[in-house]
């Protein structure tokens, strides 16, 4: 945890897992779908076989640390994310936004006053960008913002630059 490289690792983690998981299902609750974001996970697999999965899939980690629970579709319903997944009657789905009970609506709150935040600071005179070089780049960009002169930054190595080393064409 904290290190940049940490949700790179958690994702490669869960990416074999899920894999694995799969592949080794029994036939009788191998998922017909399977689609993961992050931690959650959405399937469709045949009915009464839920519970026979879960245990699966919680066995396929060899260190026990990953647990696997699960929600059924209940009166043709589903919350997956922030979406609420119908299944109508004809065989079609339906995709609402989803908001859990404890929802607060809070950051609405939020947007209003930005926006007349925004308002109330004198308009842009245009923009600028300018490369980054430590210490003139700041210096820089308090001058401008002085003058309404909103700036950005581009940096002077670019992974490209980097990486890629164009070759001279020989004629």
């Amino acid at each position: 945890m904290g290190s940049p490289v940490s949700a790179i690792v958690a994702n490669l983690f869960m990416e074999w897992l899920e894999k694995e998981a799969v592949a080794t299902a029994p036939l009788d609750c191998k998922p017909k779908i399977w689609r993961r974001y992050v931690d959650d996970v959405l399937e469709i697999i045949q009915k009464d076989s839920t519970q026979k999965l879960t245990d699966h899939l919680n066995l396929v980690d060899p260190t026990r640390n990953i647990k696997f629970t699960f929600e059924e579709e209940d009166q043709g319903k589903i919350p997956f994310l922030d979406t609420l997944i119908v299944h109508k009657e004809d065989g079609s789905m339906k995709l609402l936004v989803y908001r859990k009970k404890t929802h607060t609506d809070q950051y609405l709150d939020k947007l209003p006053k930005a926006r007349q935040k925004q308002k109330d600071d004198a308009p842009s005179k245009g923009m600028v960008v300018i490369p980054y070089v430590e210490g003139l780049a700041e210096r820089l960009q308090r001058i401008f913002r002085k003058h309404n002169v909103t700036t950005a930054m581009r940096p002077t190595n670019t992974l490209k630059s980097l990486l890629v080393h164009l070759r001279t064409r020989r004629t």
